[in-house]
């Protein structure tokens, strides 16, 4: 039975988001951007609409991390108009020193998608600071036996062009990737789920409900997420959900701790993919 607890208690915290204080870590300095990250191409945001549109919406995305935890990790959210290289346009990459994110908001009417891509770029940034601390053998024990991320070694054009697809993808979730983007290589695989689990739409406890690996990789990053950010959902490990109508088959089981449970699950990770 899939463990969808933590995943609901994060959804419910999720409603109620406090207000950001993180504005003093936005900057539209396009310059500055272009020196964080010097691989690849960036403009500045137009005009000042765009700029009070953009910042509300990655205030709200960073809203949803404890400040200080946040705030020793990331140093600089810079806003630009458009990321590219030589042949492709992109939404958002890390800084060069792995302590800023870049985020590319356009006219900054799509929230939701600067928002998730802010999500996706912070994942990103903790995957790479995190060094050995970063679960990466649970993680890979997830993903079918023998598989071989084909885009490893592809820069970032090949991995657009051929890796581009961001929707959500059954099949490819039935092998433990939400989507063909997250396919490509482990950065990718671990930031697709980062993000989702911000996301707004709820249609991964539907993917976790369905699919085991799924639901592995979004206890192993909902684990890692509140290791590497102390206070974030602080309710998930303790909080007994109420036993409703349709949990009432599932006995004392469903009413077990969410760490005990957690732990019970990735114990027997390995032998029961």
């Amino acid at each position: 039975m899939p463990c969808l607890i933590p995943f609901v208690l994060i959804a419910t915290a999720r409603q109620n988001v406090a207000p950001s204080s993180f504005g003093d870590l936005v900057s539209f300095d396009a310059k500055r951007a272009d020196r964080s990250a010097s691989w690849c191409g960036m403009d500045a945001v137009g005009d000042e609409t765009t700029k009070a549109s953009a910042l509300e919406a990655v205030e709200q995305a960073l809203a949803e991390y404890p400040d200080k935890p946040l705030r020793k990790r990331l140093r600089n959210v810079f806003v630009v108009n458009r990321l590219w290289t030589a042949k492709s346009y992109f939404g958002g990459t890390v800084s060069d020193d792995r302590r800023s994110i870049l985020v590319a908001v356009g006219d900054g009417k799509n929230r939701e998608w600067i928002e998730s891509a802010v999500h996706h770029e912070i994942a990103h940034l903790l995957m790479d600071s995190s060094g050995k601390a970063f679960p990466r053998k649970e993680w890979l024990a997830v993903n079918p036996e023998r598989h071989v991320y084909p885009a490893d070694r592809l820069g970032v054009d090949d991995l657009l062009s051929g890796f581009g697809d961001k929707t959500y993808d059954e099949t490819l979730q039935e092998q433990g990737f939400m989507n063909r983007y997250g396919s490509a290589n482990v950065s990718e695989d671990w930031a697709t789920f980062g993000e989702t689990l911000f996301s707004k739409k709820t249609d991964f406890l539907d993917a976790a409900l369905r699919h085991k690996r799924v639901e592995a990789k979004l206890l192993i990053a909902s684990r890692f997420y509140r290791k590497s950010f102390p206070g974030l959902w602080p309710d998930v490990e303790e909080q007994k959900p109420p036993l409703g109508s349709e949990d009432a088959s599932r006995g004392e089981a469903w009413q077990e701790p969410v760490r005990r449970r957690e732990n019970r699950i990735m114990t027997r990770l390995p032998s029961s993919l």
